[in-house]
């Protein structure tokens, strides 16, 4: 099987990290001093940084807690159309404050009471009603609701793709960053010695003061640039720190640099078994529109629209229910009786002002609406899509000329401080080697992660997985699932 191949690595275990704040000298900054503390932290791979994140981002639990509330509104849609039942009861009391009214001839009388018994009453009843039809309403407002939990579930899915995404991105910030500060702390070597050979040359009388001044600016400028360099490496640690849920000072030290493998396996893709850089556009579109959140959730938006419509239509029909009632009176003494009553109701609205005509324009409209929200998500994905494949096949031709520029410069740079101090070189032209020489190292850094960010966002984009994200990916699933056995909790 052909792989995909991804620039990143993966190798030692995780153990839990303890943030220290750094002291420093007066000639250290900052993030200096975190980068030696950061030398005996524990080894943090890409799997483990995957798992971690998965582990405590709290959007992930966000994200999920609303797939739960949409499930739950499944189970209420579907109540409508069920039988209710329910029981009640009531305890009165009773007293006689009436007086004997007057009437009767001959000396007869009569009396009435305003109540007609003293004492203690109680009735105790059970009641039940059966849905026969709605229209509709209960089953469409279920489809609706079923369709919405796959959008929450879809949008769950982006969220932690989006987190591994993100993890295996700032990742790969912090591996840039520490490269490119060594080809800064490199650089600051060269201008060092730059400096010490003009020093010599002018004290032997070969050189003027103007080489001496010349090389102390670019070592200024060398200091500067690892100064800034040290700076961005603190920074992308604490980004992928703050990405995994951990406080962004956190000691945190990574593997060098390799290649990863991604191929097929594991992804929950049916992909060709080729690169994906290789795929047509129309074969990617595809892909995507199988695979890709949310294009996934646009399509359940249609149907739950859809189904919104046949709630609306529900309204204008009749609906038919049967009851049943029962009503026990003084059940405590056992001296009252039972009553029982059956029912059969028919609703139907005459005129309601054109409420439901209202409502299913509206519901037609927001179908319409969604409908068009796919094609525009479909647009985008496909310009997305087209944007990544055009970076990543630029990434890929530039990289192929970085090395031999790298080989150049160094060559060049030897030579012109070799005839430097034989004095057959100018001060400039070593400078301009030297720059050449920042700048083709620059690029050929920027150029290898910048391929290895592409094919990242291509196959999120795509929505799959590569192998290593997979496998972290269930890591994870397998870590909650022991703990919900052991804890009985999720």
């Amino acid at each position: 099987m052909r792989r995909l191949y991804f620039a990143i690595s993966i190798l030692c275990p995780i153990t839990a990290c303890v943030a220290q704040t750094p002291t420093t000298t007066p000639n250290q900054t900052i993030a200096d001093a975190r980068m030696r503390t950061e030398e005996q932290a524990p080894v943090l791979t890409f799997q483990e940084a995957i798992v971690y994140a998965l582990a405590h981002n709290p959007t992930r639990e966000q994200a999920r807690a609303a797939v739960a509330a949409a499930q739950a509104r499944i189970g209420t849609a579907k109540s409508q159309g069920g039988p209710q039942i329910g029981v009640n009861g009531a305890l009165n009391f009773d007293k006689n404050l009436g007086q004997p009214s007057f009437g009767g001839t001959g000396g007869s009388t009569g009396s009435s009471n305003i109540f007609s018994s003293n004492g203690i009453n109680e009735n105790a009843g059970l009641s039940g009603q059966i849905p026969i039809y709605n229209g509709g309403r209960v089953k469409a407002g279920t489809q609706a609701a079923t369709a919405l939990a796959r959008v929450s579930a879809a949008q769950a899915l982006q969220v932690e793709q989006d987190i591994v995404y993100n993890t295996a991105v700032g990742y790969l910030a912090v591996l840039r960053a520490e490269q490119l500060h060594n080809v800064a702390e490199s650089d600051l070597a060269v201008s060092q010695e730059r400096l010490r050979v003009s020093h010599v040359r002018f004290d032997a009388g070969a050189a003027a003061k103007l080489d001496v001044l010349r090389a102390e600016n670019t070592l200024q400028d060398a200091r500067l640039r690892r100064i800034n360099a040290a700076n961005n490496v603190a920074l992308s640690k604490a980004n992928l720190n703050t990405q995994m849920g951990r406080p962004p000072e956190t000691p945190l030290r990574l593997i060098s640099l390799e290649n990863l493998e991604i191929d097929n396996e594991g992804t929950g893709a049916k992909l060709p078994d080729v690169p994906l850089e290789n795929l047509s556009p129309q074969q990617l579109r595809g892909v995507a529109e199988k695979n890709r959140s949310a294009l996934i959730a646009a399509q359940e938006q249609i149907k739950a629209a859809m189904a919104n419509v046949d709630v609306a239509k529900a309204a204008k029909k009749p609906s038919l229910s049967a009851s049943l009632s029962g009503i026990l009176r003084n059940p405590v003494t056992f001296l009252g009786r039972f009553a029982l009553s059956m029912g059969l109701s028919v609703a139907q609205t005459l005129f309601d002002s054109g409420r439901a005509k209202s409502q299913i324009s509206e519901a037609n409209a927001l179908l319409q609406q969604a409908k068009s929200s796919q094609d525009v998500t479909r647009q985008q994905t496909a310009f997305l899509l087209e944007q990544q494949i055009l970076n990543l096949d630029a990434a890929q031709h530039k990289l192929e000329s970085t090395d031999t520029a790298i080989r150049t410069a160094i060559e060049a740079l030897r030579a012109a401080q070799i005839g430097y101090a034989a004095g057959v070189r100018t001060n400039v032209e070593v400078s301009d080697a030297q720059t050449a020489l920042l700048s083709a190292q620059t690029d050929a850094i920027n150029t290898r992660f910048d391929l290895a960010n592409a094919r990242a966002q291509l196959a999120s984009s795509l929505g799959v997985m590569s192998r290593e994200w997979q496998v972290a990916y269930e890591a994870q699933l397998r870590e909650e699932i022991k703990r919900i056995k052991e804890t009985g909790k999720p």
